[in-house]
């Protein structure tokens, strides 16, 4: 890009002998440079395999698929093994005095001694050993009241958040697709523009120079024709740092370590597109929000579930087998029933916040259906404005075309001048771009109403429809 800058400053300069053909030539071949060709399928393609937004809706939905399918088996029972090694120490002490003072006066009338001479104040004794316990125990719940069930519903309904959610960044990430790879084309059109009103200012300078030297013209008109070649000079300049500024967004966005080169052209399709109702019903069953808030709807269903079955009992089977030779093995089964009486939280007041979610869920539906029906129409009412007014443009540009060539014959036959001619240069070139304009505006509306809809999968499929198509070299 920088060579095709330092070369097109310097074709600015080149004031005689120099033609409109050779410098649109040059501004169009250095821009061409070891550019990557990409359609806008393979752009699109490109931007879903590497872009950080689409991996990441990826890995959550892949997150919300394995947590699915650890819940898949909370019905089944629980069997665990136990194993307890202890190597223990513990002292023993007995305090005899009490006993044997008790147990001399009865004894003594009896020829012995006293048992205090027989027996100690106390009894010290010191066990040691160690002790293996093993065991099996099994808990397998038989009724939870639906909580089970609506766990794993619940785990299932995020994974279809995820997906609508992955959905609803790739309609977005594609309106804006579009924004830059066309838009990148609208601002190479546009320097094209400059560079071809500069190419032709320039060669009425130079005949204006001759002019003033024959004394055709005043000094004055010579200057005037100069101050109007810096002008479309500094205006050149800047559509061709538009244009780099438009190629660098595209690139970083494909994550392309070289220049993009866009093989899609702004397109326009002359014929009206499908009725407007047509795109509200295809969004009523595809739109990715109304995906996300039935997910979220049947997550507060499953929530509501699960507190309601906190009024229900819960049925558990349990056992346990002490592993040990069998005619010493212990073993326990048995059947437990839970039935709430009593929770340090509130239930009805819980089961009141479930509900409220799923009220809540069906006021965002309903005020989701609205908000994509109003832009769906605004989005369509805009594409057709569009494209309405690039055709009806055509003219425009056929009476600029015209209005020039005239300006150009009335010179040569002395009822013209210099600054007239220059005049409608500039009014041509202002018709161009604003058609231009309109094709761009009619690609991103349509792109905005596909998202709006939910298909924006089908652009390329507009795309590959339209019958005008506009590139540089027809603009």
């Amino acid at each position: 890009m920088r060579i095709a800058y330092h070369l097109n400053r310097f074709s600015l300069h080149l004031y005689q002998g120099t033609s409109a053909a050779l410098l649109t030539a040059i501004f169009i071949n250095t821009n061409s440079i070891a550019a990557t060709p990409f359609n806008f399928e393979q752009a699109q393609q490109q931007l879903f395999a590497r872009g950080g937004d689409i991996v990441a809706a990826k890995a959550e939905i892949r997150s919300k698929e394995l947590l699915t399918e650890s819940l898949q088996s909370l019905d089944y029972p629980r069997i665990s093994l136990a194993v307890t090694a202890l190597e223990y120490k513990q002292h023993l002490g007995i305090n005899l005095s009490s006993i044997t003072d008790l147990l001399n006066d009865p004894l003594a009338g009896l020829p012995m001694p006293p048992l205090t001479t027989l027996l100690p104040d106390s009894f010290d004794y010191t066990l040691r050993g160690s002790l293996v316990s093993k065991n099996v125990s099994m808990f397998w719940p038989l009724y939870t009241g639906g909580k089970i069930t609506a766990t794993q519903n619940l785990a299932k309904a995020t994974i279809s958040q995820a997906e609508s959610e992955l959905h609803h960044t790739k309609e977005q990430l594609v309106s804006v697709l579009v924004q830059r790879y066309f838009g990148l084309q609208l601002a190479r059109q546009a320097a094209q523009t400059r560079a071809d009103v500069v190419a032709g200012v320039m060669e009425n300078d130079h005949a204006a120079m001759r002019m003033e030297q024959q004394g055709v013209i005043s000094r004055l008109e010579r200057l005037q024709v100069q101050a109007a070649l810096s002008d479309a000079q500094r205006n050149a300049a800047k559509a061709r740092r538009d244009a780099e500024i438009a190629e660098v967004a595209l690139r970083h966005m494909l994550a392309s370590d070289i220049e993009v080169e866009p093989q899609t052209a702004l397109f326009v399709i002359s014929a009206a597109l499908e009725p407007l109702h047509d795109f509200i019903q295809t969004a009523l069953a595809q739109h990715p929000g109304l995906g996300i808030i039935a997910a979220k709807r049947d997550q507060a269903s499953q929530l509501l579930a699960i507190e309601k079955a906190s009024y229900l009992p819960t049925v558990t089977l349990l056992g346990r087998y002490e592993v040990a030779p069998v005619d010493r093995a212990d073993w326990i089964v048995g059947l437990s029933v839970r039935v709430p009486l009593f929770n340090n939280i509130d239930r009805r007041t819980s089961v009141g916040a479930a509900e409220q979610l799923v009220i809540k869920a069906d006021a965002l539906k309903e005020q989701a259906l609205l908000n994509i029906e109003t832009l769906i129409e605004r989005n369509y009412r805009l594409m057709e404005q569009a494209r309405e007014q690039y055709l009806m443009m055509a003219e425009n540009e056929a009476l600029a075309k015209e209005a020039l060539r005239l300006r150009k014959v009335g010179l040569k036959q002395g009822t013209g001048t210099v600054l007239e001619i220059i005049e409608e240069q500039l009014n041509l070139a202002k018709v161009q771009t604003e058609r231009s304009q309109a094709s761009y505006d009619f690609v991103v509306e349509l792109a905005n109403l596909l998202e709006a809809s939910g298909q924006s999968e089908r652009f390329s499929e507009y795309a590959r429809r339209a019958d005008i198509r506009i590139t540089r070299e027809n603009s």
